[in-house]
Order: C-alpha cells, then structure tokens, then sequence
C-alpha cells in the first residue's frame, strides 16, 4: 500500500478545512449577517424574522410562478413578452402610477412584469379547455364595462425650460412644427422624453399636476402654450387627445371572451392547489411544508362540474 508524502497530506488536510470553512461562512445558518459592536444577527435570526412576518407567503410566491410557469411552458400556453407588454400598456393608461412607481428601479419593474407573466400563465392554465357562448361573451361584457372604462389621454411634446426667453423659443419653434432632433440641439431646451430627460411626474403637487392637466385638456391638437412650472417653464404642444369613455365589444372580444371563460373555470386558488398536488413538491427543509398545509388537502371541482 503506497501513502501519501507527509507535506501532501498536510496540504489536503488544510485545503479541506479552508474548503469547509468557506463553506460554513457562504451557507451556514449560523453565520452573521451583520455586526453590531460585539453583537451580531445572524442569518437564521433574519430568516425568521422573515418567515413569521410573511407566514410562508414570499415562499408560496416562488412555489407557485415556478409550478406555474413549469405547467404553462408544457402545456405551451406560457404568456410571451409581447403578452406581457401588452398588459403593462393597459395598465400604463389605466393605473398610470403603478408602472411609473414600478419603472423607477430595474427591480421593480422585473418584480412587475414577473408577477403579470405569472398571473397570465395561471388564467392561460385554468382556461384550457373551456368554451363559452357568444350570449355568455355579451353577458361578460355587460357586467364588466366597468373594467373598460379608459380614462382620458392626451399626446403632448414636453419642453422644460429655465426662462421666459427660452420658453419663448421653444414655443415659436413648436408652432412651426419642428422636427424634434433639431430642438433638441438648441441649448437649454429639455425635451421631455428624449436624451434620459425624465422627469417623475407623479412626484408633483396635486395641485400643480392639476394645473397641467387642466392646460392640456382645455386645448385644441396642434395648439401650443406655456406655463409657470416648479420654478421654470413648461412648453406643451397638445398633438392629440383620446376622449376615453368605455371599449366597445368589438374592441376587446378577446380580453372579454378570456373573462367568460374564466367565470366558468376553476378559481386561482383551486387551479394553484391542482398545480402543487400535481407538481412533485419536496421540502428540503420539513418546516416549510406547513405554509403549504390548505393546498395539500384542498379539494378540487372538475371543470365539467362548474
């Protein structure tokens, strides 16, 4: 039997202990997360804190878009991005603020578009199979106009300037409808929009984006004005409005068809709980099965029944 040089083994030997010390220090529950003088918190402290304040509901949210998403691309009815745009676009004109405030961070808005895609896969999945009427597609709109119902929008060009003097400009130069890529050469014109110049409108005063508000829509297309505007100047060119009001059928067959056939499928929640019985779920971890309790046991309707 042949054995390793004494200077090899000591080698391995300390290899090992730096390898399992890195690896007590990158996964161990016990390491600190943060020092505080001579105390400490530790990751399991954290962790937790993290499972009691949620009770299991971060964890559910990544069980349930992976057995979504999983069950959707097999079933090849996963949402596209094009789905997903989609849906960001309707709810840029009809909750404004919540894609302003999600597009403020790449976080966000990721957290956004994933939680829209899951969605859409779960509905994708819960509508296999189910077949609606055309009075049962009337019916859904009836009862859903509600939902339709889109505010009014106006297409404006957006110049904020420091002065009267270049307000003036810009104004002059709107009104002769020039090309944008030459104002925006001119000095001191910031062209909202353009070059990363966005500005958080949401963040203005109630009352100063009422002010806008109420200059835009009491304008005609093509008309050009100014106003006072946080300490500088604001030069709007209303190109054109869309009075709103509520979709005709014609417009949104789809999305009321998706709806009626929702109606008659089964819930989200019985459409979750058929995806985790139905999943392969195993808990590494034995406590985090209990967060997972009502869907073990849940009882599900078939479609035909409903």
């Amino acid at each position: 039997m042949k054995f390793a040089p004494l200077g090899v083994a000591i080698v391995i030997a300390v290899g090992s202990l730096l390898s399992n010390a890195l690896l007590y220090m990158r996964y161990s529950t016990s390491r600190p997360l943060v020092k505080i003088g001579d105390d400490i918190i530790t990751k399991k402290q954290y962790q937790d804190e993290v499972d009691f304040q949620t009770e299991g509901g971060v964890l559910r949210r990544l069980v349930f878009e992976k057995l979504a998403a999983n069950a959707a691309a097999k079933a090849h009815v996963a949402p596209t991005e094009q789905d997903i745009d989609a849906q960001i676009a309707y709810m840029d004109r009809t909750t404004p603020e919540v894609v302003s405030d999600a597009k403020r961070t790449p976080v966000r808005y990721k957290k956004l578009r994933d939680e829209i895609a899951s969605t859409l896969a779960v509905d994708n999945l819960r509508i296999l199979g189910v077949t609606v009427s055309e009075a049962e597609v009337k019916e859904a709109y009836n009862a859903s106009k509600s939902q339709f119902q889109l505010p009014p929008q106006a297409n404006t060009t957006l110049i904020i300037t420091e002065n009267t003097v270049d307000a003036a400009t810009a104004k002059d130069l709107l009104q002769r409808d020039t090309p944008l890529d030459i104002i925006a050469r001119q000095p001191r014109l910031r062209i909202v929009g353009r070059d990363g110049f966005n500005p958080d409108f949401q963040k203005l005063s109630v009352e100063t984006r009422n002010q806008v508000s109420r200059l835009v829509f009491g304008m005609k297309p093509h008309d050009v004005a100014v106003m006072p505007f946080t300490g500088k100047y604001l030069v709007v060119r209303l190109n054109g409005i869309d009075r709103g009001g509520v979709q005709p059928l014609s417009e949104v067959l789809d999305k009321v068809t998706r709806i009626a056939k929702l109606k008659k499928a089964l819930t989200e929640e019985e459409e979750l709980a058929t995806l985790y019985q139905h999943g392969n779920v195993n808990f590494e971890v034995d406590k985090y099965a209990q967060y997972f309790k009502d869907v073990q046991s849940a009882t599900i309707s078939r479609k035909e029944d409903k």
